[in-house]
């Protein structure tokens, strides 16, 4: 089911009070990790976001293993959220996770923000990468989320072949 504006609403406030009380606890060299799933469309929790988000939440894992102090997996029927606290300086932090975006299979679904030990997000540009591209042309996201370039059917329906193509790969590799 899709949840209603107020709960995304109310999803988005605990989120931010959330971060907010991980960085005024941690210390200096301690980064949060902050992960969403991209998840297009009314609704935001299913098989897929699950899956998707449980497979950002294995490469962040993979990477960051030594270094994790601290992490918590949220699956709400706003979407899927993990936190990581990482005892490490928040650039390093956002290029590793930058890297993960773009290397893993399912990587552009990934919606990993880094906040500094102090409260502040860096982005995209702080860590000197391009803006995200569209998931379906080489635009800016952006651009075309302003613009309303494809349709949310059409985006939706990416999506879900990524992750499709994504399972069933797995899937083969496992047997």
């Amino acid at each position: 089911m899709a949840p209603t504006l107020a709960e995304v609403l109310a999803a988005r406030d605990n989120r931010a009070a959330r971060h907010a009380l991980l960085s005024a606890r941690s210390a200096e060299d301690v980064t949060l990790v902050a992960l969403t799933i991209v998840t297009p469309g009314p609704v935001k929790r299913s098989y897929r976001s699950v899956a998707a988000g449980n497979a950002a939440c294995i490469a962040l894992t993979a990477v960051f293993a030594h270094n994790i102090l601290e992490s918590e997996i949220f699956d709400l029927p706003t979407g899927f959220e993990a936190d990581f606290l990482i005892s490490l300086p928040a650039a390093e932090v956002k290029r590793k996770a930058m890297e993960i975006e773009e290397r893993h299979p399912l990587g552009r679904l990934f919606d990993i923000d880094i906040i500094s030990a102090n409260g502040t997000p860096l982005s995209r540009k702080d860590a000197g990468l391009p803006e995200r591209r569209c998931l379906l042309c080489d635009s800016p996201a952006r651009l075309c989320m302003r613009a309303g370039r494809h349709s949310r059917d059409e985006i939706a329906g990416y999506v879900a072949g990524l992750i499709d193509s994504y399972l069933h790969s797995s899937s083969q590799t496992l047997r």
